[in-house]
C-alpha cells in the first residue's frame, strides 16, 4: 500500500502509516513558513512539498529531503503550485511572474525566461506513493 500525505497551513505533513492506521508527522525543518503547505505531489518513492518557503523533495524510502527556495533559484519562496508531468518535470508557481520547473533527475531549477502575464496551474489528483 502507497503513503498519503497531508499538509496542513501551520503544523507541517503528515504521512499516513496504513499498518498502524495514524499520521505521523514528518519535519522538513524548525521554520514556520516551511510548515505552512501549500500543496503535495509526487511519484514513487519521493514526494514534493510546495510551501510558503521553498519546495521540499522527500525521499520516503531513504528519509532525505532538498530544499528548494529562492537561495538555489526559484524565484520566489511562497509556492502556490506544484505539478508533476509525464516527463518527470515537476512545475512550480510561485508568487512572481516567471513559471518554474526542477528536472527532478539533476534536481537543476529552471525559470522561463519570458514573464508571463496570467497564468493558472491546478492539479485534482489524489497522491499514492
Amino acid at each position: 500500500m502507497g503513503h498519503s500525505f497531508l499538509g496542513t497551513e501551520k503544523n507541517g505533513t503528515f504521512v499516513f502509516d496504513p499498518h498502524a492506521a495514524t499520521f505521523k508527522k514528518t519535519e522538513l525543518s524548525d521554520d514556520a513558513l516551511c510548515n505552512s503547505v501549500n500543496c503535495i505531489t509526487g511519484y514513487g518513492h519521493i514526494a514534493w512539498i510546495a510551501t510558503k518557503n521553498g519546495v521540499f523533495k522527500l525521499d520516503i524510502d531513504n528519509k532525505l529531503t532538498t530544499h528548494f527556495n529562492s537561495e538555489n533559484g526559484l524565484p520566489h519562496n511562497n509556492i502556490n503550485y506544484i505539478y508533476y508531468d509525464k516527463k518527470q518535470t515537476l512545475w512550480v508557481g510561485t508568487h512572481s511572474n516567471f513559471l518554474s520547473s526542477i528536472n527532478i533527475k539533476t534536481d537543476k531549477v529552471d525559470n522561463k525566461k519570458k514573464t508571463l502575464k496570467k497564468f493558472m496551474m491546478c492539479s485534482f489528483t489524489g497522491l499514492k506513493l
